[in-house]
């Protein structure tokens, strides 16, 4: 039997301009500290990696103990997205592969819209109906969680 592979997608829009918005997600690690929060610890950049260097390797470890070893894969400046990949097993996804993607919104005006999509399979074992469930009810609390940092962003202004 094949291991199945899952997309997830979701897309909001976001109460803040594209440059905003775009200022904090070019930044991948400042993307996992508002969608992961607090059960992200030592977030950092490793191998001499930083936000301007594509490819760049990061870590940071989660509430069940486990270390994340994920790498920002691509970004375009231009089309204002961000691709990241897990280099190992996350929550029992293997081959993780997420990207985010920017669009102005004109009408009204300042506002942008943003899709998530993720891409994954399980490790063998793992029940792929409850996972899915857990993985997925995840995946949408980070959307909820980028969404309310931009608003909270915008009602500082």
């Amino acid at each position: 039997m094949s291991n199945a592979y899952h997309r997830h997608v979701t897309s909001t829009v976001l109460e803040a301009p594209i440059e905003a918005v775009w200022a904090v997600v070019r930044d991948i690690l400042k993307v996992v500290e508002i969608v992961i929060g607090d059960a992200a610890h030592g977030l950092r950049w490793t191998h001499g990696a930083s936000a301007e260097h594509v490819p760049a390797r990061f870590q940071f470890k989660l509430a069940d103990g486990s270390v994340a070893h994920e790498e920002v894969t691509a970004r375009s400046e231009t089309e204002h997205s961000i691709e990241y990949r897990a280099n190992g097993v996350v929550l029992t996804m293997a081959e993780y592969a997420a990207a985010i993607r920017l669009q102005p919104v004109t009408l009204p005006a300042g506002q942008t819209f943003v899709t998530y999509e993720r891409t994954f399979s399980f490790i063998p074992g793992v029940d792929h109906a409850d996972a899915l469930a857990m993985i997925t009810g995840i995946m949408d609390n980070e959307m909820v969680a980028l969404r309310q940092y931009f608003a909270k962003e915008n009602a500082d202004v």
